[in-house]
């Protein structure tokens, strides 16, 4: 009997999602899935019919980093025997995609029903009740991750969404400052004060928000208090 709460049909579809390290570029995305679709036509010509590969979006989230490659197989009547089915397909794609070191790749088939989601299997969310933090829940996910992985009842255990990526790059003119005599430690505590502020702003309402606090672009503007002389 199958292990699944509904067995597994050939719904003629497959999907292939790609992750990037983050600050990867929307080129190099692309260069992956450029690889994953030669493939795909290549090697497993017999099954797939096309695919259509879109870079800069994905299952879990939007970003330069990630990617998805829409299959579609060939119809039921030209792909006779296990080894055209779709399952089949797509275990072997993704064997064969681990070997791309610059990017992860997970391929699966969608479920019997379309509404339980976009892939087989089941989704576990993590809730941060004690109130310990955004690093120390992304440590529990990491490590929850890391235990699935091992056990072998699981396959292609992957997390939901995007790796922390940065926003932004401040480029602090370290000359100007000393010229100012402003020390390089009170601009970048007055920078991250500034990030910490607008992102506790960012959930209130737009009325609440006033306007030099509501643009990354308002930390190059506002007042910083200069030290007293002694």
């Amino acid at each position: 009997m199958p292990t699944g709460f509904l067995p597994q049909e050939d719904q003629g579809l497959m999907y292939a999602q790609v992750l990037l390290p983050p600050g990867s570029t929307l080129e190099s995305t692309r260069q992956v899935l450029g690889r994953i679709s030669e493939h795909l036509l290549a090697e497993e010509k017999d099954a797939i019919e096309s695919v259509m590969a879109i870079a800069g979006f994905s299952f879990a989230s939007r970003g330069q980093n990630t990617g998805v490659a829409f299959v579609r197989l060939k119809p039921w009547d030209e792909r006779e025997g296990d080894r055209l089915a779709a399952r089949e397909v797509a275990a072997r794609a993704t064997r064969a995609f681990s070997t791309i070191k610059e990017a992860n790749v997970f391929v699966f088939t969608p479920p019997a029903v379309t509404e339980l989601g976009n892939a087989n299997g089941f989704e576990l969310q993590l809730q941060d009740r004690g109130g310990q933090g955004h690093d120390a829940l992304m440590a529990a996910r990491n490590q929850l991750l890391g235990l699935a992985q091992k056990d072998p009842r699981l396959a292609k255990v992957r997390p939901a969404g995007l790796e922390d990526t940065p926003q932004f790059k401040i480029d602090v003119d370290q000359e100007r400052a000393a010229a100012l005599g402003i020390p390089l430690a009170d601009v970048k505590g007055y920078s991250s004060a500034r990030i910490r502020l607008r992102r506790r702003t960012s959930t209130g309402s737009r009325s609440s928000r006033s306007p030099s606090r509501s643009s990354m672009r308002s930390i190059t503007k506002a007042p910083i208090v200069m030290p007293t002389p002694r």
